[in-house]
């Protein structure tokens, strides 16, 4: 019984050290991704909807952590489905971060962007000539 209470515990507190990590990064790449916005505006659909969903998702994630956290402080057997089930949206949420890490590095857009910007920027040094 005591095991079953610190280990609800202990997961309660990993579980918000997880979450404020992970609302710390999505602000750091809602800033950086704000910059994207204001660059490239084609990209503000894909950005805007990455972070809608990833705010979705966290917000599903620590509303059903607090509400399996009391099931698993009544009912200790339910202890080995709550833990799958943690791991399993952990494991969902890193490769969202993971696709969208990928999005930003292996986009065709983000080339295509990159060549306009570098013809804009030539053709306007062409003008100025």
């Amino acid at each position: 019984m005591y095991v079953c209470i610190y280990l609800s515990i202990y997961l309660i507190l990993s579980y918000l050290i997880f979450s404020y990590l992970i609302f710390s990064y999505l602000i750091l790449s809602y800033l950086v991704l704000s910059y994207l916005i204001l660059s490239y505006l084609i990209l503000s659909y894909l950005i805007l909807s990455y972070l809608i969903l990833s705010y979705l998702i966290l917000s599903y994630l620590i509303l059903s952590y607090l509400i399996l956290s009391y099931l698993i402080l009544s009912y200790p057997i339910l202890s080995y489905l709550i833990l799958s089930y943690l791991i399993l949206s952990y494991l969902i949420l890193s490769y969202l971060i993971l696709s969208y890490y990928l999005i930003l590095q292996i986009s065709p857009l983000r080339a295509y962007y990159i060549n306009s910007r570098l013809s804009s920027c030539s053709r306007s040094e062409s003008y100025n000539i």
